[in-house]
């Protein structure tokens, strides 16, 4: 009886038969067992799909390798396919278009440009080796991409049932989309100066609560119809002179006198002096406090021909 070949093409000798020849057999037999397990085959394409074959001979054939470095010029999206049996491969793709692994009947797996992926051709159809780890560490970067969570149904997207836990930085580069609530034990940090927001002008937070708000130089915009402090006291550091004008918008401030007062000042530019100014009346003993909304320096012929405000301080000068 002749030989026959197993899936992989290794040469099955009947009893009695190629005699003196069984040794050349056996070790052409072990090089195609070597190279199902650990060597690697070279496709190259030519702008048109790729198919590979096994036939019977344990000769090296491309087909039976584990790993297959694909190169050559893709000319577009393609094709590889791969002889319908049972086998894993490692696909290395270098071509600049997407390739697709399949058997002549599946639908296969589509290898990224750049990409390697570790496939399984389970008799039927070309599927993934591994679709679910227990843990995953990791001391580079993992990339999502061109992939779409059926919860979500945002592409790119990464899905878990449990937490994420994230030991350092944990970088978005366009949106990250949180629809419970999150809770983490470090800060929030924008990678940026001065041009990142915390909401939308359609969608503002709700409650904001912090023990402070920092840096110098940035704004706070609360798009309310009231501030409340329901407890403390409100921190205004001093300063030389009020901000840049605002249409619709006044400031509140401390000037730097010593010591300092609080100014008010409004949306064309006029300083009002808010201090409390207390007046002792020597033959009455008894003191009594205004408001000062207003300074205003003048001479005192001007003065004299003013009709006084309670609520401004006039300093004459001249």
């Amino acid at each position: 009886m002749a030989s026959t070949y197993s899936t992989l093409k290794l040469e099955l000798m009947t009893t009695g038969e190629k005699s003196g020849t069984w040794g050349t057999i056996t070790n052409d037999n072990e090089e195609a067992i070597e190279e199902a397990i650990a060597d690697t085959g070279s496709v190259t394409f030519a702008s048109a799909e790729f198919t590979l074959t096994l036939t019977n001979t344990n000769a090296t054939q491309v087909a039976r390798n584990l790993r297959l470095d694909l190169g050559g010029t893709s000319g577009g999206a393609q094709h590889i396919v791969v002889p319908t049996i049972e086998k894993l491969y490692i696909i290395d793709k270098t071509p600049a278009d997407t390739i697709t692994v399949k058997t002549a009947a599946g639908s296969g797996i589509a290898v990224p440009t750049g990409k390697t992926m570790y496939v399984y051709v389970d008799g039927t159809n070309v599927i993934d080796v591994i679709t679910h780890l227990t843990s995953l560490d990791t001391t580079g970067i993992i990339s999502v991409d061109d992939t779409t969570d059926t919860t979500s149904g945002i592409t790119g997207s990464i899905h878990t049932d449990g937490g994420l836990g994230v030991a350092k930085n944990l970088f978005v580069a366009t949106d990250a989309e949180i629809t419970g609530v999150t809770t983490h034990g470090g800060n929030v940090i924008s990678d940026t100066d001065s041009t990142d927001d915390l909401g939308t002008t359609g969608a503002r937070w709700l409650n904001v609560f912090t023990d402070s708000i920092g840096d110098s130089g940035q704004v706070l915009d609360v798009d309310s119809s009231s501030v409340r402090l329901t407890d403390g006291v409100v921190f205004i550091k001093e300063q030389a002179e009020a901000d840049a004008d605002q249409d619709d918008y006044g400031q509140l401030w401390v000037d730097l006198a010593t010591p300092n007062t609080l100014m008010f000042t409004d949306d064309i530019g006029t300083d009002k002096n808010l201090s409390i100014a207390v007046v002792s009346d020597t033959a009455t003993q008894v003191q009594t406090s205004t408001i000062i909304v207003n300074m205003i320096e003048m001479t005192q012929a001007a003065y004299d021909a003013e009709t006084p405000d309670a609520n401004t301080l006039y300093i004459i000068v001249g």
